[in-house]
């Protein structure tokens, strides 16, 4: 699949994590209930020792890791520079967890990160706020690097690039398929890159280099995501308003009126949201009282009404039988919830297992907990295009689905359906 979302991801604030470190057997041991690690092969890691993950953020065939020190660490498919290693020699692949470094060989330090389908951005420590590389054919790195990725010949950048923004400090940021977006202490929302269906906020024709959307969000945003070709904010208010692609629903409003939208279009008759997700074409909402509500794309039933229907279309529709859910996060075909108490739940698309459970392939109608992740809790997810990864609390990393290019981190190996811990 080409497209798919990745929502913000913001380090944590809520104190010091202590390394409790997930030993081999905590996982081998839920085996009796059904839940054990398989799938992925193993892999010795990169030599980094004992990294406390705070964040993480997921791309087509890439992976990446925000630690409690700031350093940022990806691994996967590297084709277009989206792992951050520069150099014309390094490899395509990397199946353990890379280090992201400046082109004089310092570490990139970051508060927050964020991965496109082949790009890759953060939040750095200081000005310039946002960093990007990997894939800039559609200018989704929101500068020119000097780098070309073979084959095709495509511009590229294998080094982070720094993005000039205004003067006014960037306090969130997120990525799409093929743009870019970011929230300063303004609240003005900056976005640049792939813009075919107005997912930058502007009607002009083209690839759009860093600006400010067109028609500002209504009410200062809370929480901005990006989905394929759609974006939406997460308004103060609870509301939330949704520009670019239309063509699924997913921006929650008429698809005859409104094909695609430049200017944010505010999702009518929904309860206030504390959290947002995006998907490839779908978008998803946590309410304030606990509950999931999705709407879009539902061909992969992402929508997880438990129905079977695959109906798409603009009208929310709630995900069966969830409650207390904090986040929600969306990929291709299929969608994740993190409930308070660190289980989480997955529905939708699971062609290589990025539900959680073994389907035999099959779709996910409704949503169903990923056992693996049980025996610790959760504190985090992300969501890629076939993949899914997991923050347990005392910051370790686990992930599941496809593990094409060794994207799940543990090096190469089968798909799995069950998580298997990041060897950094």
């Amino acid at each position: 699949m080409t497209a798919r979302a990745i929502a913000v991801v913001l380090a944590s604030s809520a104190g010091c994590h202590l390394l409790v470190g997930l030993h081999p057997r905590e996982l081998d041991d839920s085996a009796a209930n059904g839940s054990a690690a398989s799938g992925a092969g193993g892999g010795s890691g990169g030599g980094f020792g004992a990294v406390v993950v705070d964040a993480v953020a997921l791309g087509q065939d890439h992976s990446c890791a925000l630690a409690h020190d700031g350093r940022v660490f990806c691994w996967g498919d590297n084709s277009f520079g989206q792992l951050g290693q520069g150099g014309a020699t390094k490899a395509t692949v990397s199946t353990t967890p890379l280090m992201v470094k400046h082109g004089d060989g310092t570490p990139l330090l970051a508060v927050a990160i964020a991965a496109g389908q082949q790009h890759t951005c953060a939040l750095g420590r200081a000005k310039p706020d946002v960093w990007c590389w990997g894939l800039n054919a559609f200018q989704q790195l929101g500068a020119l690097g000097a780098d070309t990725c073979t084959p095709p010949a495509v511009p590229c950048a294998k080094t982070p690039l720094g993005v000039a923004l205004g003067a006014a400090p960037v306090t969130a940021l997120a990525a799409g398929s093929g743009h870019s977006c970011a929230v300063d202490v303004d609240h003005a929302v900056s976005c640049w890159g792939l813009n075919a269906s107005h997912q930058t906020g502007t009607d002009k024709p083209g690839n759009q280099p860093p600006h400010k959307l067109d028609t500002p969000v209504p009410i200062p945003p809370a929480e901005i995501v990006l989905g394929g070709r759609h974006g939406c904010a997460r308004m103060t208010s609870g509301g939330v308003a949704c520009w670019g692609e239309n063509g699924s629903g997913q921006l929650g409003v008429d698809v005859g009126t409104f094909p695609k939208s430049a200017a944010p279009a505010v999702v009518p008759s929904i309860d206030p949201m504390k959290s947002i997700g995006l998907g490839a074409n779908h978008t998803c909402g946590v309410t304030t009282t606990g509950t999931v509500w999705c709407w879009g794309d539902n061909t992969g039933h992402q929508l997880g009404d438990g129905k079977g229907l695959a109906t798409s279309g603009p009208t929310a529709v709630q995900a069966a039988g969830l409650t207390g859910i904090e986040r929600v996060v969306g990929g291709a075909g299929h969608t994740c919830a993190l409930e308070k108490s660190g289980r989480v739940d997955c529905w939708g698309v699971n062609d290589h297992g990025q539900a959680g459970t073994d389907s035999g392939g099959a779709d996910v109608t409704a949503p169903t907990i990923v056992k693996g992740v049980s025996p610790v809790g959760a504190v985090s997810i992300a969501a890629g295009a076939g993949h899914t990864c997991a923050v347990l609390k005392g910051g370790v990393l686990v992930c599941w689905g496809d593990n094409s290019f060794g994207k799940l981190g543990a090096g190469t190996g089968p798909d799995a359906s069950n998580p298997v811990e990041v060897h950094f």
